[in-house]
């Protein structure tokens, strides 16, 4: 996928005007910018990772820029997880183990590129820009396009890059994300990857169906694999109950967290 990348930048070099029929092609299509309905949102669904012994379901609440909470339930358990992130920090909690781990934000997203926005646009398939209200922009501004293979590749530029991170989306012609690649330039054996699947095509700013987000943490020899099976989200609707970790548990490294899941 890093190849894939530095090929299109070359083609782009090569060939201006083929790149530039990209872009042109993308602006006679509306581009897809996952509008918010109401400023919560909940969305059920199923987790599968390599290692648990079932599939459990998810409930996933989000407040738009200040909350997401994901509960993790298993048959005849109950809860037996929680994650709730702000744009503070993160809460984990592994009830069967009965541990928990907090950390700083910046910590838990060190090879991410953005904020609590930005997880909220991935965990609804939205295409982002970190740190931008893609409504107000003109996105020729801050992304190259390249069309490869009957998609498209958006490589941010400019006042949309990050430093130390390399990041990239290939989409479809409404923009809606397939893939999207992070690399982190201060540790190259480390690829974070999110692939994206649609029952019914979208060609809305609604999701019309369900929907899977596969994300891959591959470091060295390791790799790292999670499914979400997700329902089409629903607007509206209840917070779940502020999150209250047990004095019985104990507290852990996020690193020591993981490795315990």
């Amino acid at each position: 996928m890093k190849k894939l990348f530095f090929i299109i930048s070359f083609l782009v070099l090569l060939l201006p005007a083929y790149a530039q029929e990209s872009t042109d092609a993308l602006n006679s299509k509306p581009i897809l910018l996952g509008q918010w309905q109401t400023p919560q949102v909940n969305i059920s669904g199923k987790l599968k990772m390599h290692g648990l012994p079932l599939s459990p379901s998810l409930k996933i609440f989000m407040l738009k820029d200040s909350l997401i909470d994901i509960s993790v339930r298993a048959p005849l358990v109950g809860e037996a997880g929680r994650l709730v992130l702000t744009p503070d920090s993160v809460t984990l909690v592994n009830k069967m183990n009965k541990i928990y781990s907090k950390e700083g934000i910046s910590d838990f997203l060190k090879y991410y590129p953005g904020g609590i926005s930005d997880v909220q646009d991935l965990l609804l398939a939205n295409f982002f820009l970190p740190g931008f209200n893609l409504g107000d922009i003109n996105l020729e501004d801050l992304v190259d396009i390249y069309y490869v293979n009957d998609q498209y590749n958006v490589i941010p530029k400019g006042e949309a890059e990050i430093p130390g991170i390399v990041y990239g989306f290939i989409v479809d012609e409404y923009f809606n994300p397939l893939t999207l690649v992070v690399l982190p330039e201060s540790n190259p054996d480390i690829e974070i990857d999110a692939f994206y699947n649609f029952s019914v095509p979208r060609i809305s700013n609604e999701l019309e169906g369900d929907y899977s987000i596969q994300l891959i943490y591959q470091e060295a020899n390791k790799a790292l694999k999670i499914d979400l099976d997700l329902k089409k989200p629903q607007w509206g609707g209840e917070s779940p109950k502020p999150l209250e970790v047990s004095k019985k548990f104990r507290q852990v490294s996020l690193s020591d967290f993981l490795h315990n899941f």
